[in-house]
């Protein structure tokens, strides 16, 4: 592991548990690329609370930046705070149930609300009356940037606003046995203490949910480091009082019981023995270094690399020859959730292959240009 990533580990680690960095393992000579990274991956505040009584980092130049860094942070839960609690007052008046998602839910089991920086907000509503919430979105100012998807309507407001309102957790053309597992998801929900129209899940499903849409963000080109600092929070708060028997089952129902076990074993590994020597497999830091490469919400790159990765955790020719043919021409899988119609039927199958090879020849070659650059910078 590089000194740039066994640094920012063990910075988050000493942040999580409100311990001060031993000053022989702050080196200044990389705290700018401490800076940039922990800006990719939006930690920045956290960083610093661990930074911030160390001599080194308070001689450096760079210091400033993580400042004006957390400022922004504060300034914006501020600002999220107030705006997310009148928009769901509105809900309340108009009689629409809603349950609040993720980072909403996360940040208040970190040490503070701010160290869980947000991007959006995202909230699941009554799919019923997303006609009713966009109206109330309206009337407060916002912009429609997407509207009636599968997944969720986008809100925006300048300067900072921007809601996720979900109609599903997931797409049905994502994993089609997610989205039905999802679907009714409501008879699992408990109402808040908030109010009869706030839902929220059990620690357990919220548990699962967690690791299921880290592992979306996983295989669709990476998830941040983030993702792997909330499971350790959630893990540290709520892991004795969890039913794993319960979660075990469920996980191996969505088939993610394998990814949850090697993310669980790492997060542990990373974060519980602050000053300890890290020990990873060859496999947990394959697995950590794509998750650092992913900034926040990951990259193109990654999505072709994990792509490309065969059983042996390893990518061969062989592999790559595979993957160029299964973009060419796709299983009937994956036809049956892009185009249904066509995927129903054996006989219009072969006509969509050719339709979609002179497609891509002339309406996408930047596209096809980009993924056969990205497929040879990969290395075997």
């Amino acid at each position: 592991m590089s000194d740039i990533n066994y640094l920012i580990i063990y910075l988050i680690a000493c942040s999580v548990h409100g311990i001060k960095p031993l000053e022989k393992k702050i080196d200044k000579n990389i705290l700018f690329e401490i800076y940039s990274l922990s800006k990719k991956h939006q930690i920045e505040y956290l960083i610093y609370s661990a930074l911030k009584d160390s001599e080194k980092f308070q001689k450096s130049i760079i210091k400033d930046e993580f400042k004006i860094a957390k400022e922004k942070a504060i300034r914006k839960n501020i600002l999220f705070e107030i705006e997310r609690k009148q928009i769901f007052s509105q809900l309340v008046k108009n009689k629409i149930w809603y349950m609040p998602l993720k980072g909403i839910i996360m940040r208040d089991l970190y040490p503070k609300a701010e160290m869980r920086q947000m991007a959006d907000i995202d909230v699941l509503i009554d799919k019923t009356k997303r006609y009713e919430v966009s109206n109330i979105m309206e009337k407060f100012g916002y912009t429609v940037e997407k509207f009636e998807d599968d997944l969720h309507d986008t809100y925006k407001k300048e300067p900072i606003y921007n809601f996720e309102m979900h109609v599903s957790l997931f797409k049905k053309s994502y994993n089609e046995s997610w989205y039905r597992y999802y679907a009714n998801i409501k008879h699992k929900l408990k109402t808040s203490s908030n109010n009869k129209y706030e839902y929220c899940m059990t620690d357990n499903d919220f548990y699962i949910f967690l690791v299921a849409h880290t592992f979306k963000h996983y295989e669709s080109g990476g998830t941040g480091l983030r993702s792997l600092i909330d499971i350790y929070i959630y893990l540290t708060k709520k892991e004795k009082s969890l039913d794993w028997n319960y979660i075990k089952q469920e996980l191996k129902f969505l088939k993610l019981d394998s990814f949850e076990q090697k993310i669980h074993t790492l997060v542990i590994k990373l974060f519980t023995k602050v000053n300890n020597k890290l020990i990873l497999t060859k496999e947990e830091e394959s697995m950590l270094n794509y998750i650092i490469d992913s900034g926040a919400y990951g990259n193109y790159e990654n999505y072709v690399r994990y792509s490309l990765i065969n059983k042996d955790g390893n990518i061969t020719s062989i592999n790559k020859s595979k993957y160029l043919l299964s973009r060419a021409f796709p299983n009937r899988e994956w036809i049956l959730k892009h185009h249904l119609i066509i995927g129903k039927s054996i006989i219009l199958i072969p006509f969509y292959y050719v339709y979609r090879i002179f497609k891509t020849l002339i309406f996408r070659r930047k596209n096809l240009k980009m993924e056969l650059e990205t497929i040879k910078h990969i290395k075997e």
